[in-house]
């Protein structure tokens, strides 16, 4: 889909905006970060260093892609193979990606309750959860409309 690289820097975006890196007296603190030890550094440290805020950064980006794969891919797939009605298109493509990202999130919070990992608790902090995906729902939605709109302005051409 043309839209996966807008899709990506949107769900890396609101990454960002929902869940920053945080700064306090002793230095940044990790607020989006899977791993067995956050990073733990100064103010100078973070500031000196482009390798040390790539080790903050990188956690948003392959979200970012996790949520592309989910929003763009899947529900891509899910909704092609479902041939909906134009009426009903844009809330199964819109249910499909909540849904999809919130069963991630309940992934995400069970390898953190069962100490696979460090991380967020997504499913703790609901406010920060819906705020991430109904943004990314509604984009999904929207670019399934766009992409049939697409496909039926093509077909039109081929016929004429």
């Amino acid at each position: 889909m043309l839209a996966s690289p807008f899709y990506y820097f949107f769900a890396f975006w609101v990454l960002q905006q929902r869940s920053p890196i945080r700064f306090d007296g002793s230095g940044p603190m990790a607020t989006f970060y899977w791993g067995k030890h956050y990073p733990t550094v100064s103010l100078a440290e973070y500031f000196g260093s482009s390798y040390i805020r790539r080790e903050f950064i990188y956690p948003y980006l392959i979200g970012a892609v996790i949520v592309t794969l989910l929003g763009c891919g899947l529900v891509g797939m899910i909704v092609h193979a479902s041939r909906p009605k134009r009426s009903r298109l844009f809330m199964i493509s819109f249910g499909t990606c909540f849904v999809t990202l919130l069963a991630v999130a309940a992934a995400s919070d069970s390898g953190t309750v069962l100490r696979l990992w460090n991380g967020p608790l997504l499913w703790a902090a609901p406010i920060l959860l819906f705020s991430i995906t109904i943004p990314m729902s509604l984009i999904s939605g929207l670019l399934s409309l766009a992409e049939q709109r697409l496909r039926m302005d093509e077909g039109r051409v081929a016929q004429s």
